[in-house]
């Protein structure tokens, strides 16, 4: 229950800004064509090129939107899940461990003596902080690079091929 309620504090978008370090456009989307899809080897950078029907995006907005749109025709996928059930658990972890980083810290600094036990506590919370935000923001570029992937090497889309029409008969 207490987790919850702390969980509850931070917004989404301030878990986000935590996990990659970005106060603007922090969402991993945010840079999916851009950055995540050419670092990829799974990815087929011309095929992803046709799905969204543009060379570069504009905007990071315009990027994420794009991928946004993949990734609710393949969010029911086992692999998608999987990864994004995992950034989601760490990125909510970096949360708390950012709050217990601040809040623990602060009540250790009246409560915790000598000052090497405290230094050593103090440093325990910055590392938990920085290790879960580390392997969230992994989780993160994952989940996004795992849709492009998917969605890249899909067979593309069949068009319905007409029926000819025989001589005499309409």
């Amino acid at each position: 229950m207490v987790t919850t309620i702390a969980n509850g504090l931070l917004s989404a978008d301030t878990k986000a800004r935590l996990v990659f370090l970005r106060w603007h456009h922090a969402l991993p989307g945010n840079r999916a064509f851009s950055r995540y899809a050419q670092r990829d080897p799974r990815i087929d950078q011309a095929r992803l090129a046709q799905l969204i029907g543009i060379r570069s995006l504009p905007t990071p907005e315009a990027e994420n939107a794009a991928w946004y749109r993949l990734y609710k025709e393949v969010h029911s996928d086992p692999s998608v899940q999987q990864v994004h059930r995992e950034f989601l658990l760490l990125r909510d972890y970096a949360g708390l461990a950012a709050l217990f980083l601040i809040g623990f810290g602060a009540v250790a600094l009246f409560t915790i003596h000598p000052p090497r036990v405290l230094a050593i506590y103090c440093a325990l919370l910055l590392a938990q902080f920085v290790v879960v935000r580390h392997s969230a923001a992994t989780y993160g570029i994952r989940f996004v690079t795992t849709v492009l992937a998917l969605k890249a090497s899909a067979p593309a889309a069949r068009t319905p091929a007409k029926r000819a029409v025989k001589p005499g008969k309409s």
